[in-house]
């Protein structure tokens, strides 16, 4: 169903322009830092990670010849599926503090797992 979803999800704009490949290499390598959970991001990857997000958001995708905005396929496709799960098991912690990145980042790697 995702054949190609990684290319065309972050090269792809909606308004057809791929960014800047430098900050694009840049945002790529940080945002898979935080998928995989490889360590703590420090505070400037913080921010690019953000950049990376904003981009995403403004990106759109072909899925079965049918384009999606990022929005549209996020809330189709991840937010249905994982979000409720994801609020309970936050509400079952019993050091949030502590235990919420790893939680938020176990999820994002099963996403990357389904859409991959």
């Amino acid at each position: 169903m995702f054949v190609g979803l990684r290319r065309v999800l972050v090269c792809r704009t909606v308004f057809g322009n791929p960014p800047p490949l430098l900050n694009f290499f840049v945002h790529r390598r940080v945002l898979h830092e935080y998928l995989r959970g490889e360590g703590r991001l420090m505070r400037e990857q913080w921010h690019v990670l953000r950049e990376a997000i904003d981009l995403l958001e403004q990106s759109s995708l072909v899925i079965n010849e049918r384009e999606y905005t990022f929005k549209r396929f996020y809330n189709e496709f991840i937010d249905r599926r994982f979000a409720e799960p994801f609020l309970k098991a936050l509400v079952r912690l019993t050091d949030v503090k502590r235990e919420a990145a790893c939680l938020q980042a176990a999820t994002a790697r099963e996403i990357v797992a389904v859409v991959l």
